[in-house]
């Protein structure tokens, strides 16, 4: 057996109440794992009998909100975790409404940071058979929607039914809850369409991804994007200027830099270390630009970053955290390389981390030396502490 949780989540008005049940392949002596700060922890047992806690820290995680640490112990071994707790959350795309509901990892509503590996997460949730949970599948016979975590997040999307709109293609599901927003499907299933064409036939020649669920949260400020495995979250599929020109340039970006990450990933995303995924999928974008002679889309990827240059820290930092900025201050370094070695040794670059199986600079670096130049590696390693590159 592997270690494994499973989470049944109710919501009730703007709260969620949550049972969160934890396995073991083998004893422990003790539990440490990350909470959302506004949540509260009603009872932790083993699964027969109460066992001791405490809040061992208060501290907010990368990307995350404020949050709790908490320790679990007992006198004796234990191979099961048993708690539940109930609150309202917080966090980037995150909400509960009557017609939609959007939790994800961002704001810790369900035990992260745990001091043993999870394997396998599902969650299940009743009183939802009037509503279309994303990603999840409803069982008749026991009323329930079961959802299965991705390696990343327990990833909740559940809009009402009636309420929201939806589009279906062969290969892409495009969610939004504002009829407003449809003007702008057309856009979306182009670049979709063009994106994965060059991804897939021309720059890593390989196929990752058989189906994408594209969602709008239709907030009312648009505020980026995430991706997810075959999903993409938007906060809105709209913004203040609606003209052509403006889509085409969001869209391409967008839509060029999320799928890119069915690729460029795996680095860890918490610490200095995830200039490799930012730095690689930005540049599949701008070789996507460059390569369909989308020359404004390239410049307007590009020219923001080139003006904020000197302002970004150095992409290493001393202490191992994620810096401010690194998601640019990479794509510079890459720019600068770009200039100096041309495209094709970008391309090699991208190339050589998708391909790579440990996802560290250091593993990177070593690959680069091997395989393309022990001059670019250096360069590459001379410029991560630096604030201003010296090429």
């Amino acid at each position: 057996m592997k270690n494994n949780m499973k989470i049944n989540l109710a919501f009730e008005e703007n709260r969620i109440i949550v049972t969160c049940e934890v396995k073991f392949s083998s004893p422990i002596e003790s539990l440490n794992f990350t909470l959302n700060k506004n949540l509260t922890l009603l009872s932790i047992s083993d699964g027969k009998r109460e066992v001791g806690w405490d809040k061992v820290l208060e501290y907010t995680p990368t990307f995350r909100v404020a949050c709790y640490e908490y320790k679990v112990w007992d006198n004796s071994e234990f191979n099961q975790v048993v708690m539940t707790y109930e609150g309202t959350i917080n966090g980037w795309c995150n909400f509960i409404q009557e017609n939609a509901k959007a939790l994800n990892f961002y704001s810790v509503w369900y035990p992260q940071e745990l001091s043993e590996e999870i394997v396998t997460t599902e969650v299940l949730m009743k009183e939802l058979d009037n509503y279309q949970v994303i990603k999840g599948t409803f069982d008749k016979k026991t009323d329930c929607w079961y959802y299965k975590a991705d390696k990343f997040d327990c990833q909740i999307l559940a809009f009402k039914k009636g309420y929201f709109q939806f589009v279906n293609y062969e290969n892409l599901s495009i969610y939004y809850l504002n009829r407003n927003e449809e003007k702008v499907v057309n856009y979306i299933k182009y670049y979709y369409e063009d994106v994965l064409d060059y991804y897939e036939k021309t720059l890593f020649k390989s196929k990752v991804m058989n189906k994408l669920n594209l969602v709008s949260l239709s907030l009312e400020v648009f505020q980026g994007a995430y991706f997810r495995e075959e999903l993409i979250v938007f906060t809105n599929f709209l913004d203040s200027d609606c003209s052509e020109e403006n889509l085409n340039l969001k869209f391409g970006e967008m839509m060029a830099h999320e799928l890119a990450h069915c690729w460029c990933t795996g680095a860890d995303v918490d610490s200095w270390e995830d200039w490799l995924n930012e730095t690689t999928a930005e540049w599949s974008a701008l070789l996507y630009a460059r390569h369909r002679n989308k020359f404004k889309l390239f410049d307007n990827m590009m020219n923001p970053k080139l003006d904020e240059y000197l302002d970004l820290p150095a992409i290493k930092t001393t202490d191992g955290s994620r810096p401010m900025g690194v998601h640019s201050k990479g794509a510079l370094l890459f720019y600068f390389l770009y200039e100096k070695y041309g495209v094709e040794t970008i391309e090699k670059l991208l190339q050589i981390f998708v391909n790579l199986r440990i996802k560290t600079t250091t593993a990177y670096l070593t690959e680069i030396k091997q395989v393309l130049s022990p001059e670019i590696a250096w360069l590459i390693e001379k410029n991560l502490g630096n604030k201003q590159f010296e090429l």
